[in-house]
Formats: structure tokens, sequence, C-alpha cells
């Protein structure tokens, strides 16, 4: 009889480690599916980053306004800052960081960096541009950054 009872206590308890395994892998799956509606629920931000390689000048909009009206702030502030015709849309990120690294001497060689945070991006640009600096890095939520 003790055999009969231990076999039945080893499938009980083997039971009840799987149930307790299932519950807990269903809760995991709820909670990692509920993080992602309510991160699907947040506000859709940019940052839009306008250069001219001619001059240097640059322009930076963050927000969620739509991304014409961005855009048009970008724009304007690259012109304004001696860019004139020659300034250009180079990269738009959404819920992101952007930053703009450009070469020292050389204006016309330059690449946008794009990430999570303001550290990564500026960490992306600056690698893709040999003896560069960070002219600009802004986040689309508007967190203030560099330029």
């Amino acid at each position: 009889m003790t055999t009969v009872d231990n076999r039945q206590n080893r499938r009980r308890a083997t039971k009840a480690a799987v149930t307790t395994m299932l519950v807990a892998t269903a809760a995991a799956i709820a909670a990692a599916l509920g993080a992602g509606a309510a991160h699907a629920a947040e506000p859709t931000t940019y940052v839009q980053v306008v250069y001219s390689p001619a001059t240097g000048a640059y322009g930076e909009a963050t927000g969620s306004a739509s991304p014409a009206d961005l855009y048009n702030i970008a724009m304007t502030q690259c012109q304004n800052r001696g860019g004139g015709t020659d300034c250009r849309l180079l990269h738009t990120s959404v819920n992101s960081c952007a930053a703009l690294a450009v070469q020292i001497k050389s204006p016309d060689v330059f690449r946008v960096g794009d990430a999570p945070t303001r550290v990564q991006a500026d960490f992306r640009a600056l690698r893709s541009v040999p003896s560069s600096y960070i002219l600009m890095s802004r986040c689309s939520t508007g967190d203030e950054g560099i330029g």
C-alpha cells in the first residue's frame, strides 16, 4: 500500500508543479500583452532633423504635432541659421531620439544616429563618422539635448 500511496503523492506533486508553471507562464504572457497595450496607447511623438551640408546650419523640431508642421519648424530654424535653400530633411524619429554627428572641418560628412535614448543616439552617430562631434541631439518627447 505504501508504494501505491507514494506514487499517487508524486503524481499529485507533479500535477501541482505543472499547474503552477502554467499559471505563472500565463500570468507572464498576460503582463507582457498588457504592457504592450499600455505602450501602444502612448502618444506618438516625433523629432525631425534638418541640415545644410554647405553651411553647417541645422534645425530640429520635436513633439506630437504633425510631421509636416514639425518639418516646417525645423526647416525655418535651419534657414534662419544661414542654411538658405540648401537645408534638407535628414531624419524623422518616431518615439525615439536622434543625434547629428558632423565631421570636424568637413560639414559635408555627417550622419544621424537614432536610438531609444539620447546617449545611445549620440554614440551611434559619433561611431558612424570618424573625427566628428555632435551638432544636435534631441528626443521626440522633447528631452533637452545638445544643439
